[in-house]
Parts: C-alpha cells; structure tokens; sequence
C-alpha cells in the first residue's frame, strides 16, 4: 500500500523528521569523528522528543483509514 501523505498527517510528520536525521547525516559525512558527533547532538536533540510522541500515539492514530478490499 503506497504511503499517501494527505491522509497521514502523523505518519507524515514522522517521515519528515526521520528525512531531516538523514540530511544532518549526510552534511556530517566526511567530517571528523569528534564532529560529527557535537553536530549529530545539538541537531538531532530536537527532533527526538517528538519522534517517540508519534511513536506512542499507537497505529489506530497513525492510519487514518485502512483500504478495504
């Protein structure tokens, strides 16, 4: 079932957070190890908290509707 956005405000909201982990990733590349984990911290310390709040809202809040067949 493809993921539609529109109907999956949470979901889409967890994506979104997830996708910014990977671009602070992906800016920290390469750079050294001491870095990367100062950068790592201070950027991803934010977007934790809500990530597990979306975590526990349970999967009847998180689909909106299932399809019926």
């Amino acid at each position: 079932m493809p993921f539609d956005r529109d109907t999956s405000p949470i979901a889409g909201e967890g994506l979104r957070r997830i996708a910014e982990l990977y671009r602070i990733e992906a800016e920290i590349a390469g750079q050294a190890p001491e870095r990367q984990r100062t950068v790592r911290q201070e950027r991803s310390k934010p977007l934790g908290p809500g990530v597990r709040s979306l975590a526990h809202r349970g999967p009847c809040q998180v689909v909106a509707e299932v399809p019926r067949r």
